[in-house]
């Protein structure tokens, strides 16, 4: 077995370097490292992927076509349209697609982005009418509940007939049911009820009184109610001892003096035993007062018994047709209905009142039952 010697290269003595050096081949120059593309999609590669590569902007990312074309399709479903321009999540410069248009595939995407762009206004719209409609029938039903079938239907009329008073009365009635139960609407009700209220006959004074001037005068009456039931509220809060709320005890963290740390104030040494013992009997107060004068009631309950209210007055009414004594001077079905709604508020009111003081003594006269009393009281029984 021999080996093959390569020859060795001539030295040249002035020059201890090789007189001449081997060509590189071909194959040692495809050896040299070159940069393969990796898609910045589905993150494939030369090697691992197939497909049409694409470099549609300036920066230094590239795709297939395919994972590219997917991916603005992706982007334009959250668009009105497929005219909404993606760009480069790189260098935000936009991608141009060549594709087939038609007339009638741009009059459809127009007419698409119209629909998609005034869709939150049309609902709006529909969405207001349907409260005024349901408002409107609502008001409907509270006429001819609380003035009767026949009275209530002459009183409203053929729907011909309707002026721009009737279509604003009708859907005020369930809003002014509601403000009737809050204090803010004290200055409103007495005008809105002469203003909006439709009423066939002219406002006179006699007896049994016309339903104008009832409904005119229901706001008037509801604020001298009040009065008497905060009069008598009151009442209950003195002899419980309780500290009425005051505007100012309701807005405190809305106050805007804050006490400067310069300020010469006399503060006495701090004592924790009393602090505490001072938040404590504070808080209980404010659970006291809070009950009384119902400052967490429920809103819900609050409107549901508004609207509830004609249905009650009217069985309340009907009931009271069946005395003698209330017949003979109440003998319209209005009449009595608003009389047995007014009953009903007070009535209900009262008990409420009721509720919450008995409550509170309820509250106050909390103990616990200390473990040894029980086992004493056992021992006793036992013997």
């Amino acid at each position: 077995m021999s080996l093959a010697l390569a020859p060795e290269p001539v030295m040249d003595m002035n020059n201890p370097s090789p007189s001449s050096s081997p060509p590189l081949s071909s194959s040692s120059s495809s050896s040299l490292p070159t940069t393969e593309r990796r898609c910045w999609i589905c993150f494939g590669e030369d090697t691992d992927s197939d497909g049409r590569w694409v470099k549609p902007c300036p920066c230094s990312l590239v795709s297939h076509e395919q994972c590219l074309l997917d991916w603005i399709a992706e982007n334009q479903k959250e668009g009105i349209s497929t005219l909404k321009k993606v760009y480069c999540p790189q260098c935000a410069h936009p991608y141009y697609l060549f594709e087939h248009h038609s007339l009638s595939l741009r009059c459809l995407e127009l007419l698409q982005r119209v629909a998609q762009s005034t869709a939150p206004y049309l609902m709006v719209v529909g969405l207001g009418c349907s409260i005024i409609v349901a408002a409107s029938t609502y008001g409907v039903y509270a006429v001819l509940t609380l003035f009767g079938s026949k009275e209530g239907e002459k009183m409203l009329g053929p729907t011909s007939d309707w002026t721009w008073r009737t279509f604003l009365g009708l859907p005020s009635i369930p809003v002014a049911l509601v403000a009737s139960r809050l204090r803010m609407a004290d200055g409103v009700l007495p005008l809105a009820a002469v203003i909006l209220m439709r009423a066939n006959a002219p406002l006179s004074v006699s007896w049994p009184p016309s339903p104008a001037l009832i409904i005119g005068s229901l706001p008037w009456f509801r604020l001298v109610y009040f009065t008497v039931y905060s009069f008598i509220r009151n009442h209950l809060s003195h002899k419980l001892a309780i500290q009425p709320p005051t505007r100012r005890s309701r807005y405190t963290r809305l106050s805007l003096y804050q006490p400067s740390a310069t300020t010469n104030v006399m503060t006495p040494p701090y004592d924790a035993a009393r602090e505490g013992n001072s938040s404590t009997q504070s808080s209980r107060d404010n659970q006291e007062t809070d009950l009384l004068y119902g400052r967490n009631s429920d809103l819900n309950v609050t409107i549901m018994g508004a609207l509830l209210w004609p249905t009650i007055s009217s069985f309340i009414g009907n009931c009271l047709k069946y005395i003698k004594y209330v017949r003979h001077y109440f003998p319209e079905t209005f009449h009595r209905n608003i009389l047995g709604g007014c009953l009903y508020v007070v009535a209900k009111d009262m008990i409420v009142l009721l509720y919450r003081y008995e409550r509170i003594c309820q509250r106050r006269s909390r103990r616990i039952r200390s473990f040894d009393d029980d086992d004493d009281n056992g021992r006793h029984s036992s013997h």
